[in-house]
């Protein structure tokens, strides 16, 4: 699987949804994304990640194909699923 990596999570959760938040990693020097290649068999799970911002910063150009490319925040959703809530949380 094609992988591309965020930043570790922030050592505290937010208060009010108890949600961990990550960030983008900036390009290397060469210009390239901080990607992978990972076997199937390595992937646990998948996530949840919901755009982290206030309400005026919603960019009405942002859309599911291209808000992972265009926000640079997000809150890891650990209330998507029990295995989720007991490996995140």
């Amino acid at each position: 699987a094609y992988v591309e990596w965020y930043s570790s999570f922030s050592p505290r959760h937010d208060d009010n949804h108890t949600m961990y938040s990550i960030s983008t990693i900036p390009p290397r020097a060469n210009g390239f994304a901080n990607t992978s290649i990972v076997h199937l068999t390595d992937i646990r799970q998948t996530c949840q990640l919901f755009p982290k911002f206030d309400q005026a910063d919603v960019d009405r150009d942002w859309t599911t194909d291209t808000v992972l490319d265009q926000c640079t925040a997000f809150y890891l959703n650990n209330w998507g699923s029990m295995y989720a809530y007991k490996s995140i949380w």
